[in-house]
């Protein structure tokens, strides 16, 4: 009760949506305003409540041309460099140009990092080596790359090891070198004409290092009578000296 003989009160009920405010013996309803979500608001809601998919960064699935990575570095096991470029080929083939790889590689290591270079096929092309990052071997020297033609399969799989060289040897049998033949009818890696006794990626894996290892052992033990000392030869008057 307050001064005057006013009655000043609030009244409220859990199920009230008003609230009734006495002045002198006048009512006033007061509704609340009703809290209505705007569209933006709703659409927000349902992106933040809908289940999160398990695709990879949208940058994983670019093409290979892409500049670089996001800040931060890959956000995954398949988001690494290396298994972005084979992310960035095309879903239809998964096979990758040289001179998109190239454009990966000076992506990542700098616009004249592979100078004076060539992306190296394990699998020479012409023998049905696929356009593929499984089958690439960085890049070497173009000099080099040039001079060993595709006569040297095994020394490259000597160099890219057995594991590489059976991916190089899987993706070149499946694919082959349709994406760029080079003027030449497309053709695929056919271990058995390659001089193998099985199809298999593993086994002719096998036989690639096996044969380039034994290549750079031949080379080494050149080197070394190359760089082998002379054998100094006695001569026949200081032995009659000696004799004397």
């Amino acid at each position: 009760l307050a001064s005057g003989g006013v009655i000043v009160g609030t009244r409220s009920t859990r199920r009230a949506r008003a609230t009734t405010t006495f002045f002198g013996g006048r009512s006033l309803q007061r509704w609340p305003r009703r809290r209505t979500r705007s569209p933006e608001l709703s659409t927000t809601a349902a992106a933040l409540t809908r289940p999160p998919t398990q695709s990879r960064p949208r940058w994983c699935e670019r093409s290979s041309t892409a500049r670089s990575p996001p800040r931060g570095g890959a956000r995954g096991a398949n988001c690494s460099p290396l298994a972005a470029a084979t992310a960035s080929s095309s879903a239809a083939s998964e096979c990758m140009s040289r001179a998109a790889y190239a454009r990966l590689l000076r992506s990542l290591l700098g616009k004249d990092a592979i100078k004076g270079q060539d992306v190296f096929h394990i699998i020479a092309n012409s023998n049905g080596g696929a356009d593929h990052p499984d089958n690439f071997l960085y890049a070497l020297g173009s000099t080099f790359n040039r001079s060993i033609g595709d006569n040297y399969d095994d020394l490259n799989a000597f160099l890219a090891g057995k594991e590489k060289t059976e991916r190089a040897v899987r993706a070149s049998i499946k694919y082959g070198n349709r994406t760029d033949p080079r003027g030449k009818p497309a053709k695929t890696y056919n271990p058995i004409a390659a001089g193998g006794s099985s199809s298999d990626p593993a086994d002719e894996a096998q036989r690639l290092f096996a044969k380039g290892q034994t290549l750079m052992t031949a080379v080494r033990a050149a080197r070394r009578i190359k760089l082998k000392p002379p054998m100094c030869s006695s001569g026949g008057g200081g032995g009659g000296g000696g004799g004397g």
